[in-house]
């Protein structure tokens, strides 16, 4: 990594689990962090050392904050005829009838579904070619606080 400059890595590692068999979901969300770091330490070593800020998530958490049938973080199956162009479109087949989601285009995940809204968001407020339907806040880099650049 270059000194001084930030770097956002977003890992994602699928599960195979019984979501209502889990009883302590910190300890797994712990085992499953601990995994994906052991795993990276074996493909560059020293990673681990240059972390700033670390957040994960689990199935529990995917639950809370969208309610999706336990946790489900990618809405239907990501199988090949199933995304892209497979997926309905975010403009329904009648007039002002929208779609946003995990089920719509371009697909599940939470930014995929950030995607969708935005698409909305513009065909609704016509401002199809910009990016002012958001604060333009959203666009400018953050500094966390404590944070140092790696």
């Amino acid at each position: 990594m270059e000194c001084g400059r930030w770097q956002i890595v977003i890992i994602q590692k699928l599960t195979d689990i019984v979501y209502d068999a889990i009883t302590d979901w910190p300890a797994h969300k712990k085992a499953v962090e601990d995994y994906i770091l052991r795993s990276l330490e074996q493909c560059l070593p020293g990673f681990s050392r240059h972390i700033v800020v670390q957040l994960s998530a689990s199935a529990q958490t995917s639950y809370r904050y969208t309610l999706n049938h336990r946790g489900a973080m990618l809405g239907w199956q990501m199988s090949p005829d199933q995304l892209g162009d497979s997926r309905p479109a975010v403009a329904g087949p009648l007039n002002n009838l929208y779609f946003t989601g995990h089920w719509t285009q371009p697909g599940g995940g939470i930014t995929p579904v950030m995607v969708s809204a935005m698409q909305v968001a513009k065909l609704i407020t016509g401002n199809v070619h910009d990016r002012s339907v958001l604060p333009s806040k959203a666009f400018e880099p953050r500094n966390i606080a404590g944070a140092v650049p790696v």
